[in-house]
């Protein structure tokens, strides 16, 4: 395993998929799926070199989370993780036996899960459809990633992938750790926040939805 740089805390909602990680780690809980079709010729090898570049610049991809023997547990951070990148061509397939195999690694991934005290919780499966059209199902432990996270993730996997195909380097932002965030969080005072939800909340006797507005225009 690889020399580990950095180690910090969990955010409270870490706290509880840590949980529920180590009650069920087979139960697909917490496991984000994220299919997509690609409707274009596909190097496989410069689309797996763009992961593993992502891999290498995002410290929260090379993630792994320790608790034995702590007083409480932590997120390491490693100098390096192999990104599992699988590849299966299924030119040979009907549509319907292509879906078929998909849906059957969909099941079976998520069932898998895991090791979340070994680094990365992701990988990528490819599958070669025809010449002009593939998929791949990226997968990932909702420890190390939130929603909004996976759109930014692809958009760089794929500004990396079409710089690799143009023989260039992919103009990215320096990467702002996830550290950043916890150091912040442990600045407040949760006493206070607590407070305000007790004060807000009293009189609720029931569990109550409670819905965000999204701006249209954002």
């Amino acid at each position: 395993m690889s020399r580990i740089i950095d180690s910090y805390p969990l955010s409270p909602l870490q706290e509880g998929m840590l949980f529920n990680a180590l009650y069920a780690p087979h139960s697909g809980v917490d496991i984000t799926q994220i299919t997509c079709r690609m409707h274009h010729p596909l190097d496989a090898a410069a689309f797996e070199r763009a992961w593993e570049r992502t891999v290498e610049r995002h410290a929260v991809l090379r993630t792994a989370f320790r608790w034995e023997s702590l007083p409480e547990p932590v997120q390491d951070v490693h100098e390096e993780a192999k990104l599992e990148y699988v590849v299966q061509d299924l030119r040979g397939l009907s549509p319907a036996e292509q879906n078929g195999s998909i849906e059957t690694h969909l099941r079976e991934d998520r069932h898998r899960g895991f090791d979340i005290s070994t680094p990365p919780l992701t990988r990528v499966a490819v599958f070669l459809l025809s010449e002009t059209e593939n998929a791949f199902v990226w997968q990932l432990h909702h420890l190390i990633l939130d929603a909004p996270s996976f759109a930014m993730v692809l958009r760089e996997v794929f500004a990396i992938y079409e710089a690799e195909l143009a023989g260039s380097e992919a103009r990215l932002d320096p990467p702002r750790p996830y550290r950043a965030y916890i150091d912040w969080l442990r600045t407040q005072d949760i006493g206070a926040a607590e407070r305000f939800w007790r004060g807000l909340l009293e009189g609720f006797a029931n569990p109550v939805s409670i819905s965000v507005a999204h701006d249209p225009q954002l």
